[in-house]
């Protein structure tokens, strides 16, 4: 499935069935970055030496790098995943074009 760009929801996305993880399907999602932050639950895993933050903590200093470099006139894009199993796609995507 693709969905190509919409200015309505600022984002494109298309979901992959993975060929080495059968049943699995990865969706990758590219759009303005206030957009994904609003969908988003969590921050891909950091390396274990880290500070572990809270959600909000993280959207926080996201916005702020995101808001420094319009500063700057620099187009910013956000990209971002989900992995679910196929039939969880099925249920909640497949046909739904978004």
């Amino acid at each position: 499935m693709r969905s190509p760009f919409s200015p309505d929801t600022k984002r494109s996305a298309i979901a992959i069935q993975s060929p080495d993880r059968p049943g699995m399907v990865s969706i990758y999602v590219k759009g303005a970055p206030e957009i994904l932050l609003n969908v988003c639950g969590k921050v891909a895993e950091r390396a274990a030496d880290q500070v572990v933050r809270t959600w909000d903590q993280e959207k926080l200093e996201i916005n702020g790098h995101v808001e420094k470099m319009a500063k700057q006139a620099l187009r910013v894009i956000g990209f971002a995943y989900i992995e679910l199993t196929y039939e969880q796609w099925q249920q909640n995507f497949q046909g739904d074009g978004s």
